[in-house]
């Protein structure tokens, strides 16, 4: 895994337009922290699901998959629920 992946913010609940989030694991989950639960990346809002969305990596690329949440994973607008390779210009 390439240690200087990372994610840019461009519209997220506790984000700024522009920060960057380290994908620093092979797994990384991102969700709503609650008292039980804690993911990689936390994100403070009601639409967001405890387990929301998992970014991994398998052959040297990052896939981008949905954990079942109630409001859904969308890359550009499009709704993803199986592992979707995701691309440098993706958001």
């Amino acid at each position: 895994m390439d240690s200087a992946s990372f994610l840019i913010i461009e519209h997220a609940p506790d984000y700024e337009t522009g920060d960057m989030i380290l994908l620093n694991k092979t797994n990384m989950v991102f969700g709503r922290e609650s008292f039980y639960w804690k993911p990689d990346v936390s994100f403070h809002n009601v639409f967001v699901s405890r387990k929301h969305f998992l970014i991994y990596v398998e052959s040297n690329h990052f896939y981008i998959k949905d954990l079942d949440s109630k409001h859904g994973t969308y890359i550009k607008r499009d709704f993803h629920q199986w592992g979707f390779s995701l691309s440098p210009t993706d958001g």
